[in-house]
């Protein structure tokens, strides 16, 4: 019985998105602070405590010859100004 369960289960997921998120840090009267965001309670994971990010889109891909860590970067920034309204460079 279980494993039908799980052969349940296995066939609703969804394939995997490349995604990035990013963690800021800033540092104030000697502690470390970090910036986390509450999704909206329509979203997917509602109310979930999250760090800004999102999926890779298509012009994420500075070139055709972006690897995965370029494209990341640039999700991450780009996610981080959409979500939080701030502009980080690296």
């Amino acid at each position: 019985m279980i494993s039908e369960v799980w052969y349940v289960y296995y066939m609703d997921v969804k394939p995997l998105r490349k995604s990035a998120s990013m963690i800021v840090l800033r540092e104030r009267q000697g502690q470390l602070e970090y910036l986390m965001m509450t999704r909206k309670s329509t979203m997917s994971f509602a109310n979930s405590c999250v760090f800004p990010g999102g999926v890779c889109e298509a012009e994420d891909q500075l070139s055709q010859n972006s690897s995965f860590p370029d494209i990341a970067r640039v999700t991450a920034i780009r996610e981080t100004l959409e979500e939080a309204g701030l502009l980080l460079l690296p």
